[in-house]
């Protein structure tokens, strides 16, 4: 009884593969002839796909295996063969698109250059001048001379003469801003005025009167 039913397993299990076979687009064929010694032995023989296959078995169902084995043997080195190329192809596809170490990829466009701001030694506009040091200041203000109206109030002579005139000494009208030597009508007749002399006068920035007053 379980010799009979491994029988049928082994029976239904060959005609199961006989039928993959067929169905995967395999033509095959199975015969059996008398060996050297006399016993029956089986030859599968299968072809397709430009390829053929043949086995020698003591069963037919062995052979059927065995057939389907180097078919399975075959499909997987060819499945394996075909994902190694589309794996390579892959990266090198990726290789070519990346850029390599010595190339850098597209160049940004630069920021326009800034407009170089003058130095203050180019500058146009002239930088203020320093405070002067006390002691330079002290000296200009010594220097400069006191500003005094020039001409513009009328100049009255006064009667008398006011008193310490003489030679090498002019009359200074404070109010005129303007002095006037010894020959002059208005020398020492001003209403507000001193006698000093003529370098006194110009260093403290009076003028001498025109010709004629």
């Amino acid at each position: 009884m379980l010799s009979d039913f491994l029988t049928k397993v082994h029976h239904s299990l060959g005609k199961s593969i006989a039928d993959n076979l067929s169905k995967a687009g395999w033509s095959w064929g199975c015969v059996s002839a008398l060996g050297a010694h006399g016993r029956t032995i089986w030859i599968a023989d299968a072809h397709g796909y430009g390829k053929r296959f043949v086995v020698r078995a003591d069963e037919i169902v062995t052979a059927v295996w065995c057939l389907s084995c180097e078919i399975l043997l075959l499909m997987t080195t060819k499945l394996l063969a075909l994902m190694s190329a589309i794996a390579l192809a892959t990266l090198c596809g990726v290789q070519a698109q990346s850029p390599t170490p010595g190339e850098s990829p597209t160049a940004s466009p630069s920021p326009p250059e800034k407009t170089a701001s003058p130095s203050p030694a180019e500058s146009p506009t002239a930088s203020p001048k320093g405070k002067p040091t006390p002691k330079k200041a002290k000296i200009e203000r010594k220097a400069r001379p006191v500003a005094r109206p020039a001409g513009p109030t009328t100049e009255k002579a006064t009667n008398p003469q006011a008193p310490g005139g003489g030679p090498g000494l002019v009359w200074v009208n404070t109010e005129a801003g303007v002095y006037h030597g010894e020959r002059s009508p208005f020398y020492g007749t001003t209403g507000k005025g001193k006698y000093m002399t003529e370098q006194d006068a110009i260093r403290a920035g009076y003028k001498r009167a025109p010709q004629g007053r």
